[in-house]
Protein backbone atom coordinates (compact mmCIF):
# COMPACT_ATOMS: atom_id res chain seq x y z
CA UNK A 1 0.00 0.00 0.00
CA UNK A 2 2.42 2.48 1.23
CA UNK A 3 4.93 1.53 -2.35
CA UNK A 4 1.44 2.47 -4.44
CA UNK A 5 1.45 5.44 -2.76
CA UNK A 6 4.87 6.54 -3.14
CA UNK A 7 4.17 5.55 -6.66
CA UNK A 8 1.00 7.42 -6.91
CA UNK A 9 2.99 11.15 -5.36
CA UNK A 10 5.98 10.07 -8.04
CA UNK A 11 3.44 9.95 -11.13
CA UNK A 12 1.02 12.91 -10.11
CA UNK A 13 4.35 15.21 -9.48
CA UNK A 14 5.79 14.05 -12.85
CA UNK A 15 2.36 14.88 -14.67
CA UNK A 16 2.21 18.55 -13.14
CA UNK A 17 6.22 19.04 -14.30
CA UNK A 18 4.94 18.05 -17.46
CA UNK A 19 1.98 21.06 -18.03
CA UNK A 20 4.46 22.86 -16.56
CA UNK A 21 7.10 22.31 -18.91
CA UNK A 22 4.26 22.25 -21.61
CA UNK A 23 2.82 25.78 -20.77
CA UNK A 24 6.28 27.42 -20.31
CA UNK A 25 7.59 26.02 -24.15
CA UNK A 26 3.93 27.21 -25.61
CA UNK A 27 4.67 30.65 -24.37
CA UNK A 28 8.05 30.53 -25.29
CA UNK A 29 6.87 29.83 -28.99
CA UNK A 30 4.45 32.74 -28.77
CA UNK A 31 6.50 35.03 -27.76
CA UNK A 32 5.52 35.91 -24.79
CA UNK A 33 6.39 35.71 -21.09
CA UNK A 34 4.87 32.59 -18.92
CA UNK A 35 5.35 33.90 -15.50
CA UNK A 36 3.52 36.55 -13.89
CA UNK A 37 1.89 37.29 -17.67
CA UNK A 38 -1.81 38.85 -17.16
CA UNK A 39 -1.58 40.94 -20.87
CA UNK A 40 -4.31 38.52 -21.88
CA UNK A 41 -7.38 36.66 -20.47
CA UNK A 42 -5.43 33.50 -22.08
CA UNK A 43 -2.05 34.49 -20.78
CA UNK A 44 -3.15 34.72 -16.91
CA UNK A 45 -5.65 31.95 -17.32
CA UNK A 46 -1.84 30.02 -18.40
CA UNK A 47 -0.19 31.68 -15.27
CA UNK A 48 -3.31 30.34 -13.12
CA UNK A 49 -2.96 27.30 -14.60
CA UNK A 50 0.88 26.85 -13.66
CA UNK A 51 0.11 28.35 -10.25
CA UNK A 52 -2.58 25.73 -9.09
CA UNK A 53 0.11 23.07 -10.81
CA UNK A 54 2.91 24.11 -8.67
CA UNK A 55 0.80 24.46 -5.28
CA UNK A 56 -0.19 20.85 -6.06
CA UNK A 57 3.48 19.83 -6.47
CA UNK A 58 4.16 21.47 -3.33
CA UNK A 59 1.67 19.84 -1.42
CA UNK A 60 2.46 16.31 -2.91
CA UNK A 61 5.84 16.78 -1.76
CA UNK A 62 4.58 17.37 1.66
CA UNK A 63 3.21 14.30 2.06
CA UNK A 64 6.35 12.76 0.14
CA UNK A 65 8.58 13.77 3.15
CA UNK A 66 6.04 12.40 5.88
CA UNK A 67 6.78 9.18 4.24
CA UNK A 68 10.31 9.47 3.82
CA UNK A 69 10.16 10.06 7.83
CA UNK A 70 8.89 5.94 7.95
CA UNK A 71 12.19 5.15 5.99
CA UNK A 72 14.80 3.65 6.19
CA UNK A 73 17.43 3.50 3.15
CA UNK A 74 21.39 2.02 3.01
CA UNK A 75 22.80 4.06 6.10
CA UNK A 76 21.90 6.41 8.90
CA UNK A 77 23.71 9.22 7.12
CA UNK A 78 21.43 8.72 3.41
CA UNK A 79 18.31 8.61 5.09
CA UNK A 80 18.71 12.02 7.08
CA UNK A 81 20.40 13.65 3.75
CA UNK A 82 17.29 12.58 1.97
CA UNK A 83 15.34 13.77 4.24
CA UNK A 84 17.19 16.86 5.30
CA UNK A 85 17.28 18.10 1.58
CA UNK A 86 13.44 17.61 0.91
CA UNK A 87 13.11 19.67 3.49
CA UNK A 88 15.06 22.47 2.86
CA UNK A 89 14.10 21.50 -1.09
CA UNK A 90 10.57 22.35 0.54
CA UNK A 91 11.45 25.40 1.73
CA UNK A 92 12.96 26.59 -1.53
CA UNK A 93 9.60 26.06 -3.58
CA UNK A 94 7.81 27.92 -0.69
CA UNK A 95 9.84 30.77 -1.51
CA UNK A 96 8.25 31.12 -5.43
CA UNK A 97 5.09 32.24 -3.63
CA UNK A 98 7.04 35.53 -2.92
CA UNK A 99 7.44 36.34 -6.35
CA UNK A 100 3.73 36.29 -6.99
CA UNK A 101 3.20 38.94 -4.84
CA UNK A 102 3.27 42.70 -6.50
CA UNK A 103 6.28 44.34 -6.74
CA UNK A 104 6.37 48.53 -5.33
CA UNK A 105 6.10 49.68 -8.54
CA UNK A 106 2.84 47.45 -9.38
CA UNK A 107 1.37 48.27 -6.21
CA UNK A 108 1.91 52.39 -7.02
CA UNK A 109 0.07 50.92 -10.66
CA UNK A 110 -2.56 49.65 -8.80
CA UNK A 111 -3.95 52.19 -6.79
CA UNK A 112 -3.84 54.58 -9.26
CA UNK A 113 -6.20 52.59 -11.01
CA UNK A 114 -3.96 51.21 -13.80
CA UNK A 115 -4.63 47.79 -15.47
CA UNK A 116 -1.36 45.99 -15.24
CA UNK A 117 0.49 43.44 -18.14
CA UNK A 118 2.54 41.59 -15.35
CA UNK A 119 1.81 40.81 -11.54
CA UNK A 120 4.51 39.30 -9.57
CA UNK A 121 8.47 39.53 -10.47
CA UNK A 122 11.72 37.87 -9.85
CA UNK A 123 13.35 41.43 -8.84
CA UNK A 124 12.61 43.13 -5.79
CA UNK A 125 13.47 46.31 -7.14
CA UNK A 126 11.02 48.33 -9.43
CA UNK A 127 12.63 47.00 -12.64
CA UNK A 128 11.43 44.32 -14.42
CA UNK A 129 13.35 41.10 -15.81
CA UNK A 130 15.54 42.51 -19.12
CA UNK A 131 15.81 45.63 -17.38
CA UNK A 132 18.80 45.04 -15.21
CA UNK A 133 21.96 43.43 -15.86
CA UNK A 134 21.51 39.81 -15.39
CA UNK A 135 24.42 36.92 -14.62
CA UNK A 136 24.90 34.89 -17.75
CA UNK A 137 22.93 31.41 -18.40
CA UNK A 138 21.05 31.99 -15.40
CA UNK A 139 19.70 35.52 -15.71
CA UNK A 140 19.94 36.57 -12.13
CA UNK A 141 19.81 40.21 -11.69
CA UNK A 142 22.89 42.17 -10.62
CA UNK A 143 21.57 45.41 -10.46
CA UNK A 144 19.39 44.43 -7.13
CA UNK A 145 17.67 42.04 -5.15
CA UNK A 146 16.20 38.45 -6.81
CA UNK A 147 14.60 36.28 -5.32
CA UNK A 148 14.80 32.75 -7.86
CA UNK A 149 18.28 32.98 -6.25
CA UNK A 150 17.47 31.67 -3.05
CA UNK A 151 14.04 29.67 -4.44
CA UNK A 152 17.29 28.08 -6.83
CA UNK A 153 19.37 27.38 -4.14
CA UNK A 154 16.87 25.77 -1.84
CA UNK A 155 15.61 23.61 -4.43
CA UNK A 156 18.18 21.75 -5.10
CA UNK A 157 18.90 20.64 -1.51
CA UNK A 158 17.38 17.87 -2.64
CA UNK A 159 20.60 16.82 -4.52
CA UNK A 160 23.35 18.32 -2.83
CA UNK A 161 22.67 16.80 0.43
CA UNK A 162 22.32 13.12 -0.07
CA UNK A 163 25.69 13.96 -2.62
CA UNK A 164 27.46 14.12 0.76
CA UNK A 165 26.54 11.59 2.27
CA UNK A 166 27.27 9.32 -0.87
CA UNK A 167 31.06 11.55 -0.32
CA UNK A 168 31.24 10.40 3.22
CA UNK A 169 31.19 6.55 2.26
CA UNK A 170 33.73 6.41 0.19
CA UNK A 171 36.31 4.30 1.28
CA UNK A 172 38.78 6.76 2.45
CA UNK A 173 36.46 7.67 5.05
CA UNK A 174 35.43 4.48 6.69
CA UNK A 175 37.08 5.64 9.71
CA UNK A 176 34.15 7.59 10.31
CA UNK A 177 31.27 6.00 11.99
CA UNK A 178 27.53 5.74 11.04
CA UNK A 179 26.86 8.53 13.97
CA UNK A 180 30.08 10.75 12.73
CA UNK A 181 28.78 10.61 8.84
CA UNK A 182 25.08 11.05 10.53
CA UNK A 183 26.36 14.28 12.17
CA UNK A 184 28.57 15.77 9.59
CA UNK A 185 25.38 15.61 7.49
CA UNK A 186 23.54 17.54 9.54
CA UNK A 187 25.98 19.61 9.90
CA UNK A 188 26.06 20.13 6.19
CA UNK A 189 22.26 20.32 5.76
CA UNK A 190 22.21 23.02 8.37
CA UNK A 191 24.51 25.00 6.97
CA UNK A 192 23.07 24.46 3.10
CA UNK A 193 19.90 25.93 4.97
CA UNK A 194 21.46 28.38 6.54
CA UNK A 195 22.68 29.85 3.00
CA UNK A 196 19.50 29.36 1.55
CA UNK A 197 18.03 31.70 3.87
CA UNK A 198 21.15 34.31 3.59
CA UNK A 199 20.27 34.48 -0.14
CA UNK A 200 16.48 35.09 0.61
CA UNK A 201 17.99 37.98 3.26
CA UNK A 202 20.01 39.57 0.96
CA UNK A 203 17.70 39.37 -1.67
CA UNK A 204 15.01 41.25 0.30
CA UNK A 205 17.15 43.89 1.31
CA UNK A 206 17.40 44.94 -2.58
CA UNK A 207 21.18 43.58 -3.02
CA UNK A 208 22.88 41.82 -5.76
CA UNK A 209 24.43 38.88 -5.27
CA UNK A 210 27.37 40.23 -7.23
CA UNK A 211 27.91 43.10 -4.44
CA UNK A 212 27.78 41.80 -1.61
CA UNK A 213 27.71 43.97 1.77
CA UNK A 214 28.99 44.15 4.85
CA UNK A 215 26.35 42.55 6.30
CA UNK A 216 25.98 39.66 4.28
CA UNK A 217 29.63 38.91 4.03
CA UNK A 218 29.52 38.93 8.30
CA UNK A 219 26.61 36.61 7.75
CA UNK A 220 27.81 34.78 5.61
CA UNK A 221 31.19 34.01 7.54
CA UNK A 222 29.49 33.19 10.47
CA UNK A 223 27.63 30.45 8.98
CA UNK A 224 30.97 29.22 7.55
CA UNK A 225 32.77 29.48 10.82
CA UNK A 226 29.80 27.85 12.57
CA UNK A 227 30.01 25.13 10.36
CA UNK A 228 33.84 24.80 10.08
CA UNK A 229 33.59 24.20 13.86
CA UNK A 230 30.60 21.78 14.24
CA UNK A 231 32.64 19.69 11.56
CA UNK A 232 36.20 19.81 13.32
CA UNK A 233 34.67 19.14 16.59
CA UNK A 234 32.86 15.57 14.90
CA UNK A 235 36.56 14.31 12.64
CA UNK A 236 38.50 15.04 15.71
CA UNK A 237 36.13 12.57 17.77
CA UNK A 238 36.16 10.08 15.09
CA UNK A 239 39.68 10.37 14.30
CA UNK A 240 40.11 10.08 18.15
CA UNK A 241 38.13 7.16 18.87
CA UNK A 242 40.11 5.54 15.89
CA UNK A 243 43.41 5.55 17.49
CA UNK A 244 42.48 4.45 20.53
CA UNK A 245 40.65 1.51 19.29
Amino acid sequence: GEFLLTAGFTNASGALLLVEIAIIALQAARGVPSHFNYATALDGAFFAVMGVGITSMWVINIFAFVLLLRERLQSRAMTWAVRAGLLIALIGMALAFAMTSPNSAQISALQAGQKLAQMGAHNVNALADGQTRMLPILGWNLDGGDLRIAHFVGLHAVQVIPLLALLLRRRRFAWLGANDQAGLVAVGAATYLGITLMTLWQALRNESIAAPGALTLAALVAVLVLAAGAGASIIIRARRATVNA
